[in-house]
């Protein structure tokens, strides 16, 4: 239900904690086990379970800071070796069921902190040694504002393609250097007010399109909402709107289903909006359509900071 009611409001979903089943054979070697997770995954990956056949954009390579679970492990090198092993696998079945341009890689998915960056790091080097033209997903700042907790930017360069910063931390351009066809590139995500608009249950009308608005302003390969959920604690808690929430169980109002919420319904509008000044820039009228993005949207991300990163230009 949640991936077609997304599909139909123009939005693909991924699943973030799908594994396949990891076991090892007589020899020690891992060995994985993917029928139920194919049987989940496959259809949206083949586009099979949509009316308009079409395959899903994205979708998470399971290896993670949180799987295979470090805890499981008496060292280091036990845990590298099984990593590096699980990767081989993973890379190796998506790559025979043809689905590689699909998959990206998610590696520090906790929430931004500097420790995270060494995650990214390490598990980010395994990545790359072993799908060198693989997608890695960062979604850590990428610069090094002042008086801030962000230290550890070396030695990242190769090893993040795709970057998701929440938009406080985030600097835009206005110009995309990637195919329309690939991951990678700088991807819009949701963050504090009024470096990004708000997705919260209190928001105006008008925030939800301004998200839209801004990722075709900016050149951004697409948008990053890493939880559209939140179906945890209080899932009406007007106080939480960093959590997008876009879709609500139906179940505790006693409908038997998923609920899209309004700002979806926005959300969708404003990518609709966004349909219109792409026909504008095919038949030649890009001037019109980029007047038009720069009067609803003035600043995003870094560009809506005034004297310092924490001080922003407009209300």
């Amino acid at each position: 239900q949640l991936m077609t009611l997304a599909r139909n409001h123009r939005l693909d979903l991924f699943d973030g904690d799908l594994r396949p089943g990891l076991k090892r054979d007589t020899n020690g070697r891992v060995v994985l086990d993917w029928k139920n997770y194919d049987s989940i995954a496959g259809p949206y990956l083949s586009g099979s379970a949509f009316n308009d056949r079409l395959p899903i954009v994205a979708w998470p390579n399971p290896v993670s800071e949180n799987w295979p679970d470090t805890k499981n492990y008496a060292s280091d090198e036990a845990y590298h070796q099984t990593v590096r092993e699980v990767l081989e696998e993973t890379h190796k079945h998506f790559k025979a069921i043809g689905v590689c341009d699909q998959i990206f890689y998610w590696p520090a998915r906790g929430e931004p902190t500097p420790g995270q960056y060494d995650i990214l790091r390490n598990l980010g080097g395994l990545i790359r040694n072993v799908d060198p033209q693989g997608s890695i997903l960062s979604t850590l700042p990428t610069w090094t504002p002042p008086r801030s907790p962000w230290h550890s930017l070396a030695n990242l360069e190769g090893i993040r393609d795709m970057l998701a910063p929440p938009a406080q931390w985030a600097t835009y351009t206005t110009y995309s250097e990637n195919s329309p066809a690939s991951l990678k590139g700088k991807w819009m995500a949701p963050g504090t007010v009024p470096f990004s608009p708000s997705l919260g249950v209190g928001a105006s009308p008008a925030d939800a399109r301004a998200f839209a608005w801004m990722t075709m302003k900016y050149g951004c390969t697409g948008m990053m909402l890493t939880e559209v959920l939140n179906w945890h604690g209080d899932m009406f808690d007007v106080q939480a709107d960093i959590h997008t929430r876009l879709f609500y169980p139906g179940a505790p109002a006693g409908i038997d289903g998923v609920l899209p919420s309004v700002r979806l319904k926005r959300l969708r509008r404003g990518l609709q909006d966004l349909s219109y000044l792409m026909l504008l820039q095919r038949h030649g009228r890009e001037d019109l359509a980029n007047n038009m993005l720069n009067s609803m949207v003035r600043y995003a991300g870094s560009e809506a900071s005034g004297d310092n990163h924490e001080d922003a230009r407009l209300g």
